[in-house]
């Protein structure tokens, strides 16, 4: 069996693609960006692997991750970050145009659970394992008990597996969790469908 892993930004894909290489499994890993429906499309016979992020975390995730990589900040994102700083004061402005604008062009921010399960991705749910960063550990066992293989190395987060949880308020996160609603709502309905809560099978 041929995995075909599309590697969804902050939801510890170098931990993944690490395991997988040092069990020597199949795959085919595709870059940032590409929908489930298109790498469905483009390896008809093959097992997709993508991974999930809880939302709010997701962005969070992704803004800090951006910021923190000033030097290929272009003008756009200079602008971006003189006036939001932080993910607190980005967070706090979330309503105006300008906050708002990091769902259209930010990074990982801008590619979230929508931009990866998007149109008909229901269709392909028949041939995709999904993991899940909350469960990751748990997943990657799931996987390779599928696959009959030993995982190959003691399976902890490690790497940008579980990346340190940004610190906001409980109120900037509200204000973002209703800025995601939809993807919060996809979220809930992939949950269950992770290789931890369908388990080996």
């Amino acid at each position: 069996m041929r995995l075909v892993c599309i590697h969804v930004g902050k939801t510890g894909g170098v931990h993944v693609h690490r395991v997988l290489r040092d069990g020597h499994v199949d795959h085919v890993w595709l870059g940032h960006c590409t929908p489930l429906t298109d790498a469905a499309e483009r390896f008809p016979k093959d097992q997709m692997l993508i991974g999930i992020r809880e939302p709010v975390e997701h962005a969070l995730s992704a803004f800090d991750a951006r910021r923190r990589k000033a030097p290929d900040w272009s003008p756009r994102e200079q602008d971006f970050f003189r006036q939001f700083p932080d993910a607190q004061t980005w967070c706090d402005g979330l309503g105006s145009r300008e906050a708002d604008s990091a769902f259209e062009f930010l990074g990982h921010v801008s590619s979230g659970l929508t931009h990866y399960f998007c149109g008909g991705f229901r269709e392909c749910l028949d041939r995709t394992w999904i993991y899940d960063t909350r469960t990751l550990s748990s997943c990657m066992r799931v996987l390779f008990a599928r696959l009959n293989r030993p995982l190959p190395i003691e399976n902890q987060r490690k790497h940008n597996a579980a990346p340190a949880r940004v610190r906001v308020s409980h109120d900037a996160r509200e204000r973002l969790r209703q800025q995601l609603d939809q993807a919060v709502r996809l979220y809930r309905e992939l949950q269950p469908l992770t290789l931890t809560q369908r388990g080996v099978g």
